[in-house]
C-alpha cells in the first residue's frame, strides 16, 4: 500500500508538472470563444466603471479640485485595457484561413492566441475592477496659485517707484531684522496694490512655504480674519471652538512648523493685537513669520513697533504710463495729447487714475468728447466723475471724520483755502490759528505752535497732509484731498469760498460773499480797480487775498463795512492807497494782519493805530512808502508778534516803538538786509536794548551789522529764554536769504581777525551751543585745533544743520585724547565745510553714535584733508548717511577705508568733482581684500576729473578694471569722466550678477586708457542698461568682448544681450575697430535699440556679423560721421574679419551668415551720413540679390561721401522718403535715390 501511494503521488505530481500546463495550452485552442465572451463581459463592465468615475473627476474638476494620482493612474489602465480587448476583438476575423480559395479552415495559430490574450486580459479587467476602491477622486489644491495681483510685466516696468519699494521691502523680508513691517499712504495710494505685487514676487522667488493674504478694514470681524488665514495656511478651523482654541490653533501651526510663513493683513484702521489672531510678532519668537501691514496710518503702524515704508503718488511720468495703459492709448494716439491732460488732474494717485481713465475709456471715443469731459474735470474738480466720490472721496472724508481733535480738523479744511499743490508755510496756519482762536486754551504762541505741530503730526500720520519734501516746516495738501476739505467746507459750519479771478474768470459777483465765513482769492488779473468785495460779509472771519502780479487798490472808509467779525486778513502783492478817511476803523476786531510783498503808501501808520486788537502784525517782504515809520505800532498793546522783515523802508525803526509792547512773544527784523535801527548808532544800540528789555520775548529775529551789536545782545538778553531764534551777523552788506520760518539758527560772518577772535568768547559759545542750524564763516585767518573742544565741549548735540566756510582747523573732532564728549554730532542731519583747511573730520575712532543721523555731508575746497573717514567705525554711526559730493579738494586720495562700508547701508548719492588724487573710492583693507565692496541702496555716482584707478583698488589686482568684486543692485546712473591712467576695462570679471542690475545710464568720458567696456559673462551684468555714452576715449579698441559668453546649447530661445538699450552714442573713439569681437551663436543684440549716433572712429563697418542688422528691430534714428575707415554699415555676408585672440596672440577668422534676402529696418526714420570718405554702400559687398526696406524712413542727410555711388546694390524700398538733404554744390548723390534733392 504504501509503495502504491508513493507511486500515485508521483504519478499526480508528474501531472500537475508536465500535464496540467500543456492541458491549459490545449484549452486556449478549444475554448478560445468562451475566453473571449468573458472578456467582452468584462470589459462592458469596465466601460460602465470607468464612465463613472470620469463623471466623478469631471465634476471635481469643475469644482476646482485636483485629481488624485491614484485615479488618473486607474483611468490610464482602463484605457490601456479597452485598446487591447478591441485588438483581440478584431483578431477574431483571422480564425479560418483559405486552402487553395476553396474551402476555409481553422486557424490553430490564430485561435491559439486569441484565446491566449483574451484570458488574460480577462483576468486583468477583472483585477483592475476590483481595484477602484477609491470614495473621492479628486481634492482641493493648496491656495496660492492664482496670482495676487493682475499687472503685466511691461505695467510694472513702467512705475519704477513702486517697483523701486516693492524691492526694499522684500529686502527687508529677507532680513532677520524685523518681523513685522507695514506700507503707509493715504486712501488711493496703491498700497494693496503693491502688497498684491509683494505677494506674487515672494511667491515666485519661494521666499515663503506659505502664504496668507487677509483684509481687516475698518470695523474687522477677527473671526473671520482668522478664517481667512487658516484658509490659506490648509488650517481647519471648528466653528464651535472658543476663540482661544482657535487663535491657540494659529499659533501652534505658525510657531511648530519649520516653514517660512508670510501672513499680509490689508487695510489696518486701528491698532490690531495680533497675538489674539494667534501670529506670534514678539522678538525671536517665530523667525520663520514675517508680518506685512497696510494702512493709511502710519502712527497706528508705529504704535506696534512696524518698520514703516511710505508710499507717495506717483511721479507725472509714471502716472502717465497708468493711466494710458488702463485707457488702453498709446503714445501716438490721436488722443494723446488731451489724455495727459486728463492723466495730471488725478494728481498722481493710482486709484483716481485708474477710475477715471476707465470712465473715460467707456464713455469717450473722439478727442472731441475727451476735451469736453476734460474742461468738465477741471471745471468740477474730480468728486463729479462717478465712481470716484465712493472710491476715493469717502475714503479720505472718512478719515476726517474720524480725528478725534476739533482743531486739527479745523486746521486741515484751512489748508484748502491755499492753491493747489501750494507750500504751505506752517508759520500760516499758526498765525490763522491764533487770530481765529482756534486753540482757545493757549495763551501763549509758543504753546499755539506746539499744538499746530501736533496736530499736524496727527494729519501726517493719517496721509491727510504731506511733508514737503523740499521744504523744512512747510505742509503740502494732495490735490483730491484739497477737493474733498473744499467739498466739505462747503456744506458745514464752515463755508470756504476760494477762487482764481480775474483775466478770463473775471471778478466774483457782488452777491456772492454773504454766506462765506473764509474767502480766499487769487487774483490774475493785473488791472487796477476797487476792493474786490464791496458788500456786507456778517459771516466772514478770514480773508486772504493774493495777486499774482502786483496791483494797485484803493481801500476806501466802506472797504471793511459789514465785516464785523473779520479776525484773519491777509494781502499779499499788492499796492495800497489808504483813504484820508481811515478804513482801520472798521477792523477794530481784527486780530491777525498780515501785509506781505506789499508796497504800502501813505496812511499805512494811522490805519494800523485803529486795530487796538490786533495780535499779530506782518509787514514780511514788504516796502514801506509811507512818510514815516509806522510809529502807532506802539499803540497795540495787545500785539504778540510783530514781522518787520521788509524789503525796504523810507524810515528807520524809531526809538520807543518796541520797549511799548509789553506783550510781545516773538519778533522779526530784517529781510534780505539788516532793517535800520534808529538814526544812528546811539540810537541803534538803545533799540537793541529796548529788544533785550521784552520780558515775554520768547522768539527773535535779526539781522546785526556787527559783532559789537552782536555781543551787546547776547549779553544783556538771557538767550536761553528763547525757544526760537534767527540771529545773523554779517560785516558786510551783500544780501542774507530771507528765511520765514526758522527754528534755532545762528550765523557768523567775519573779516576782520580781531573780531574773528571774538567768536570763541562765552557769549557766542553760549547761542552756539543751543543752534540747530549754525553758519560759521570766520575768516581766513581764523586758525584753531579742534572745532568741538573750542566751540562746544558738550558737542553740538542740538545742531541738526552745519555750514563752516574759511578758517584752518585741525580737526573737528579728538578722540585720542578721552576729551570727545559722547553724544558728539548726534543729531547732525546735514553738513557742509568749504574753502578752509581741515586735517581730519575725525583724530582718532570715530565716537560712537556720531553722525548716526547724518544724511548730506558736502565738501567743497577743503585743503589737507586726504580721507573722509577710515578705521573701525561702527553702526548707528553714518547709517543715515544719503548723499556725499566732494569737490576741489585736492589732496583727497580716498573717500572711505573698506571697513566703513557696513554702516553706509542707506548711501544713495556719491558726486566728485576736481579731485585729481583721488585714486578710489572706497579704500581696501589687506585683511579684506578679497570681500566683496557693496553699497547696497547706492542710485548715483558722478565722478569727474579725479585720479581714479579703481571703484576700489591700492595697486592690487582688481585695478585693471574700474568695477571688479562690487555690488551696486540699485545704482541707476554712472557718469565717469576723466578718470586715472590704470583702469583699462570697465567692468571686470569677477562682479557678480545682480550686482549692476538697476544700471540704466551709463557715460564714459575723456577715459583715456580704458580699451573695454565688459568681457564675456561681464556684458551680461549691463541687462537693464538704457542709455550708453561715449566720448573721448582714444584707447577704446572694442566695447565687448564675448569670448567666453555662456550661450545655452541648445536652446530654443536665444540669449538676450543688452536686451533694454535704447541709446548709443560714441563718439571720437579713435581707435575703435569693434563693437562686438567673438561674436558666437545664439544670442540677439540690440533688439530695443532706438538711436544710435557714432562719431569719431576707426570702425570698418558698423554692423558685423551681417545677422546683427536684422535684430534692430526698433532702431528709429542711425547718425554716422567722421569714421574715415568705414566703407559699410552692414559687413559683406561672405566676408569674414580678422580678429586678434588676445591669450594666444594668434588670428582667427569667425563668419555668421545669413539666410534671409531682405534687410528690414521697420521703423528707421531718419538716417544721416557725414564725412565718410571711404563709404561704398549701406552694407558691404555680395547683397545684390537683397532687398532693402526702409518702411518708415522720412529723413536722410548725406554729406561728404565722395566714393558713395549708390545707398544699396540691391532693391531700395523707401516708400515715405521724399528729399535728400545734401551739402550745397555736393554733385556725389547715389544713384539709386529717386528723390528731390535740398
Amino acid at each position: 500500500m504504501a509503495m502504491q501511494d508513493i507511486g500515485v503521488s508521483m504519478v499526480g505530481k508528474i501531472a500537475e508538472k508536465f500535464i496540467d500546463p500543456i492541458m491549459h495550452q490545449f484549452q486556449y485552442l478549444f475554448c478560445y470563444r468562451n475566453n473571449v465572451e468573458t472578456l467582452k463581459n468584462g470589459i462592458k463592465k469596465l466601460e460602465l466603471t470607468k464612465t463613472e468615475v470620469q463623471r466623478l473627476v469631471d465634476a471635481a474638476r469643475n469644482n476646482g479640485e485636483e485629481i488624485k494620482p491614484i485615479v488618473t493612474d486607474w483611468l490610464r489602465q482602463a484605457d490601456g485595457l479597452e485598446k487591447e480587448a478591441d485588438t483581440i476583438f478584431e483578431g477574431m476575423e483571422n480564425v479560418k484561413v483559405n486552402c487553395f480559395k476553396i474551402v476555409r479552415l481553422p486557424n490553430l495559430k490564430s485561435r491559439y492566441l486569441i484565446g491566449r490574450h483574451a484570458a488574460k486580459r480577462g483576468n486583468d479587467a477583472e483585477k483592475h475592477l476590483r481595484e477602484r476602491q477609491f470614495d473621492e477622486v479628486g481634492y482641493l489644491p493648496p491656495l496660492g496659485k492664482m496670482p495676487f495681483s493682475e499687472s503685466t510685466p511691461s505695467f510694472e516696468e513702467s512705475l519704477i517707484t513702486r517697483m523701486s519699494m516693492k524691492r526694499e521691502v522684500i529686502e527687508a523680508l529677507k532680513q532677520d531684522k524685523r518681523s513685522l513691517l507695514a506700507i503707509c499712504g493715504m486712501a488711493g495710494v496703491g498700497k494693496t496694490f503693491l502688497l498684491e505685487q509683494i505677494a506674487d514676487q515672494v511667491k515666485s522667488e519661494k521666499l515663503f512655504d506659505g502664504i496668507a493674504f487677509a483684509s481687516i478694514s475698518q470695523n474687522p470681524d477677527m473671526r473671520n480674519v482668522q478664517n481667512q488665514l487658516a484658509e490659506q495656511l490648509r488650517m481647519t478651523l471648528l466653528s464651535e471652538h472658543s476663540g482661544r482654541a482657535r487663535t491657540e490653533q494659529i499659533y501652534t501651526r505658525l510657531t511648530n512648523s519649520d516653514k517660512r510663513n508670510l501672513v499680509m493683513l490689508d487695510d489696518i484702521w486701528e491698532e490690531v493685537d495680533l497675538r489674539s489672531l494667534g501670529i506670534p510678532i514678539r522678538s525671536g519668537e517665530c523667525k520663520s513669520l514675517k508680518v506685512v501691514l497696510t494702512s493709511r496710518f502710519s502712527h497706528v503702524c508705529r504704535n506696534m513697533e512696524a518698520e514703516i515704508f511710505e508710499v507717495n503718488a506717483l511721479p507725472k511720468e509714471e502716472a502717465w504710463h497708468l493711466f494710458k495703459e488702463v485707457a488702453g492709448i498709446s503714445d501716438d494716439s490721436a488722443l494723446s495729447d488731451v489724455a495727459k491732460q486728463v492723466a495730471e488732474e488725478c494728481k498722481g494717485l493710482p486709484l483716481a487714475i485708474v477710475v477715471v481713465a476707465r470712465a473715460f475709456r467707456t464713455n469717450y471715443t473722439t478727442p472731441e468728447s475727451w476735451k469736453l469731459a476734460l474742461g468738465q474735470l477741471k471745471k468740477y474738480t474730480m468728486r463729479d466723475l462717478e465712481r470716484v466720490q465712493d472710491l476715493v472721496f469717502s475714503r479720505i472724508e472718512w478719515s476726517y471724520d474720524r480725528l478725534k481733535s476739533v482743531e486739527a480738523k479745523s486746521l486741515l479744511l484751512f489748508c484748502s483755502l491755499f492753491p493747489e499743490d501750494y507750500s504751505i508755510p506752517v508759520e500760516c496756519l499758526v498765525r490763522y490759528g491764533k487770530g481765529l482762536k482756534m486753540f482757545q486754551d493757549r495763551e501763549t504762541l509758543g504753546d499755539m505752535r506746539y499744538r499746530v505741530d501736533q496736530s499736524i503730526s496727527d494729519l501726517k500720520s493719517c496721509y491727510l497732509l504731506l511733508t514737503d519734501g523740499g521744504k523744512e516746516d512747510h505742509v503740502k495738501l494732495h490735490d483730491v484731498v484739497r477737493d474733498v476739505c473744499l467739498k466739505i467746507a462747503s456744506e458745514g459750519e464752515h463755508v470756504f469760498l476760494v477762487r482764481n479771478v480775474g483775466g478770463k474768470e473775471g471778478r466774483p459777483q457782488p452777491d456772492s460773499f454773504g454766506r462765506y465765513t473764509a474767502v480766499s482769492l487769487t487774483w490774475k488779473g493785473n488791472s487796477n480797480g476797487p476792493f474786490p468785495l464791496g458788500e456786507e460779509c456778517p459771516k466772514l472771519r478770514l480773508l486772504r487775498l493774493v495777486f499774482q502780479s502786483s496791483k494797485m487798490i484803493n481801500l476806501s472808509p466802506d472797504s471793511f463795512a459789514g465785516m464785523e467779525d473779520l479776525r484773519v486778513m491777509e494781502f499779499n502783492k499788492l499796492q495800497i492807497e489808504f483813504s484820508p478817511s481811515d478804513p482801520g476803523q472798521m477792523l477794530m476786531s481784527l486780530r491777525t494782519l498780515c501785509l506781505d510783498y506789499c508796497e504800502l503808501g501813505i496812511g499805512t501808520s494811522s490805519m494800523i493805530g485803529y486795530m487796538t486788537q490786533l495780535e499779530i502784525l506782518s509787514f514780511f517782504g514788504s516796502k514801506l512808502r509811507d512818510n514815516q515809520f509806522p510809529t502807532e505800532i506802539a499803540q497795540l498793546s495787545n500785539l504778540k508778534v510783530l514781522d518787520l522783515r521788509v524789503e525796504s523802508s523810507r524810515h528807520p525803526l524809531s526809538l520807543g516803538i518796541l520797549s511799548s509792547l509789553k506783550k510781545l512773544e516773538e519778533l522779526y527784523m530784517g529781510f534780505h538786509r539788516p532793517l535800520r535801527l534808529g538814526r544812528n548808532a546811539e540810537e541803534e544800540r538803545g533799540c537793541i536794548k529796548e529788544i533785550t528789555s521784552l520780558a515775554c520775548l520768547e522768539c527773535l529775529q535779526i539781522n546785526l551789522r556787527g559783532i559789537d551789536d552782536l555781543l551787546l545782545l547776547l549779553r544783556e538778553f538771557p538767550v536761553e529764554r528763547l525757544s526760537r531764534f534767527n540771529i545773523s551777523c554779517k560785516q558786510t552788506r551783500t544780501k542774507n536769504g530771507g528765511d520765514y520760518q526758522f527754528r534755532r539758527n545762528f550765523k557768523l560772518y567775519l573779516r576782520d581777525e580781531k573780531d574773528s577772535e571774538l567768536a570763541l568768547c562765552p557769549a557766542v559759545t553760549s547761542i552756539i551751543r543751543r543752534t540747530e542750524n549754525l553758519i560759521l564763516d570766520l575768516g581766513f585767518l581764523f586758525r584753531s585745533g579742534n572745532f568741538v573742544n573750542d566751540l562746544d565741549e558738550s558737542g553740538f548735540v542740538n545742531l541738526k544743520r552745519l555750514r563752516l566756510k574759511s578758517g584752518s582747523w585741525e580737526c573737528l573732532i579728538d578722540s585720542t585724547t578721552n576729551l570727545a564728549p559722547r553724544h558728539v554730532f548726534e543729531n547732525l542731519v546735514f553738513m557742509e565745510l568749504t574753502s578752509g583747511k581741515l586735517e581730519e573730520i575725525c583724530y582718532g575712532n570715530l565716537p560712537p553714535r556720531c553722525f548716526s543721523q547724518l544724511q548730506e555731508m558736502k565738501l567743497q575746497r577743503i585743503n589737507f584733508i586726504e580721507y573722509l573717514w577710515k578705521g573701525p567705525i561702527e553702526p548707528p554711526s553714518l547709517c543715515n548717511l544719503r548723499g556725499i559730493e566732494v569737490s576741489n579738494c585736492q589732496r583727497i586720495i580716498t573717500l572711505f577705508s573698506q571697513s566703513v562700508l557696513k554702516c553706509l547701508v542707506k548711501l544713495q548719492k556719491i558726486v566728485v568733482y576736481s579731485c585729481e588724487n583721488l585714486e578710489s573710492i572706497v579704500m581696501r583693507e589687506e585683511n579684506m581684500k578679497d570681500q566683496v565692496l557693496e553699497l547696497p541702496q547706492l542710485k548715483v555716482v558722478t565722478l569727474k576729473c579725479t585720479g581714479l584707478e579703481g571703484f576700489g583698488c591700492e595697486g592690487d589686482r582688481y585695478s585693471r578694471a574700474f568695477l571688479n568684486q562690487v555690488s551696486l543692485p540699485r545704482l541707476e546712473m554712472l557718469d565717469l569722466t576723466s578718470p586715472g591712467y590704470r583702469p583699462e576695462q570697465f567692468v571686470g570679471g569677477e562682479m557678480f550678477r545682480g550686482s549692476l542690475e538697476n544700471l540704466r545710464s551709463l557715460v564714459l568720458s575723456s577715459c583715456s586708457f580704458i580699451r573695454c567696456i565688459a568681457k564675456a559673462d561681464g556684458v551680461a551684468l549691463l541687462e537693464n542698461l538704457q542709455s550708453f555714452s561715449m566720448g573721448d576715449c582714444p584707447s577704446m579698441e572694442l566695447l565687448f568682448d564675448l569670448e567666453g559668453l555662456k550661450v545655452p546649447i541648445p536652446s530654443k530661445k536665444e540669449l538676450e544681450i543688452l536686451p533694454n538699450l535704447k541709446s548709443l552714442e560714441f563718439r571720437g573713439l579713435t581707435r575703435l575697430t569693434h563693437i562686438w569681437r567673438n561674436y558666437p551663436k545664439g544670442i540677439r543684440v540690440f533688439q530695443n535699440l532706438r538711436i544710435l549716433q557714432v562719431e569719431g572712429c576707426s570702425l570698418p563697418c558698423l554692423f558685423y556679423p551681417p545677422c546683427v542688422a536684422d535684430m534692430l528691430i526698433s532702431l528709429e534714428e542711425l547718425k554716422v560721421g567722421l569714421c574715415p575707415a568705414m566703407y559699410a554699415v552692414i559687413a559683406g555676408e561672405n566676408e569674414e574679419t580678422s580678429q586678434e585672440d588676445h591669450d594666444g596672440g594668434e588670428k582667427r577668422e569667425i563668419s555668421l551668415g545669413r539666410t534671409n534676402k531682405e534687410f528690414l529696418f521697420p521703423k528707421l526714420s531718419s538716417l544721416s551720413f557725414v564725412n565718410l570718405q571711404n563709404l561704398q554702400s549701406f552694407n558691404g559687398g555680395h547683397h545684390e540679390g537683397c532687398d532693402f526696406k526702409f518702411p518708415s524712413l522720412t529723413q536722410l542727410e548725406i554729406m561728404r561721401c565722395p566714393e558713395l555711388k549708390n545707398l544699396c546694390p540691391g532693391k531700395l524700398d523707401a516708400p515715405l522718403l521724399k528729399k535728400v538733404k545734401v551739402e550745397e554744390n555736393d554733385a556725389n548723390i547715389p544713384l539709386d535715390l529717386k528723390v528731390d534733392i535740398s
